[in-house]
């Protein structure tokens, strides 16, 4: 079966067969394929008017046509040539959902003192005190501690790709111009 002119197919192996070419935003010229550049035009580069451009899908994924704005957030508008996503992605801190913890920590309260209410000074030595010095912290309450931030991304690219298998994406430059339903 002749393919329709502009097709595009994922072959197997590392060459693009007769009458196809690899998908690498190639820019040709278009009196050399005057009936692919009419169904291309300027989409994937060149000037539209002597030169247009291949699909480039090396490392990326095809993906549908979505022309309108849509009011769900898994769908966005995607047009016929733009390009999206990214194959790694460095995470911040505004790509991870807000949370804390608190941290309650039991004071508790010392009671007693040093011996005769002098610290470590006794009656004798140089410099003693004859008055109590030490007065006892009394207050049994928990204390809260005040929120720490603790970083946990360092901006370093992660893998943001799905599971995938390689071959090489051909589009036909040769068959049938593709007619209209």
């Amino acid at each position: 079966m002749e393919p329709f002119l502009g097709e595009i197919r994922l072959f197997p192996w590392a060459w693009a067969p007769q009458g196809w070419l690899l998908c690498q935003g190639q820019i040709l010229d278009v009196v050399n394929y005057t009936a692919l550049a009419s169904l291309l035009g300027d989409r994937y580069g060149g000037d539209g008017r002597t030169t247009f451009g291949l699909p480039d899908l090396r490392g990326r994924a095809a993906l549908g046509e979505n022309p309108v704005a849509s009011t769900s957030p898994v769908l966005g508008v995607h047009e016929l040539g733009s390009m999206d996503g990214a194959e790694w992605v460095a995470l911040t801190l505004n790509n991870l959902p807000a949370h804390n913890h608190v941290a309650n920590v039991a004071v508790t309260a010392g009671t007693g003192g040093p011996a005769g209410n002098i610290p470590a000074i006794s009656s004798t030595s140089k410099g003693a005190v004859s008055k109590p010095t030490y007065v006892a912290y009394a207050d049994k309450d928990r204390v809260t501690i005040n929120p720490i931030t603790v970083v946990t991304t360092l901006g370093y690219p992660l893998p943001n790709m799905q599971p995938s298998i390689v071959g090489n994406f051909c589009i036909a430059v040769t068959g049938t111009y593709p007619p209209r339903a």
